[in-house]
């Protein structure tokens, strides 16, 4: 086996399993260990001594418009997935468009900043991830369908639950 496939697989089941499934490191969907890539946040062109650091590596989704894929290796400021609690500073809101990651209200200028530069570089509202959560609150809060927990990021379920009460 390949030491990028067990690099993958150890961090998947140390830092990224909520349950029994995993879940992308930035847009928190369920993700395979086949439909992944190793994410190093601190870009290797930049960082080279940062390229083997475990702290330095996440597995995020294969998707191209979203994450990091669609961060490249662009040397930014966002939100550190190894440091950064996402649930301290980004919420989910619905909007026209469905349901969108917006930076929370309570935020100094510095991490409201941070916070917006995540969604963008990142493309967390993308219209396929806008449109994945809101099949998820149309399915199991308007049709009332039992939650999977296991399928859904605890973040974005205890946002739909909330949408229940």
């Amino acid at each position: 086996m390949k030491i990028k496939q067990k690099l993958k697989e150890y961090i998947l089941e140390k830092e990224q399993k909520f349950i029994k499934h995993y879940f992308c490191c930035y847009c928190n969907r369920f993700i395979s260990l086949i439909n992944t890539h190793l994410e190093h946040f601190l870009p290797r062109d930049f960082f080279k001594n940062q390229q083997f650091s475990y702290s330095n590596i996440f597995v995020s989704c294969n998707d191209k418009k979203t994450c990091g894929h669609f961060k490249e290796n662009k040397e930014t400021s966002i939100l550190n997935p190894s440091k950064d609690i996402f649930a301290d500073y980004l919420e989910y809101k619905i909007s026209d468009n469905g349901i969108e990651i917006v930076s929370k209200n309570n935020l100094g200028l510095k991490y409201k900043k941070i916070c917006e530069d995540t969604i963008k570089i990142l493309n967390l509202n993308e219209r396929r991830l806008v449109n994945y959560r809101m099949n998820l609150y149309i399915q199991h809060v308007r049709k009332k369908v039992p939650f999977d927990y296991a399928e859904i990021h605890p973040i974005l379920m205890n946002f739909l639950k909330k949408l229940q009460e």
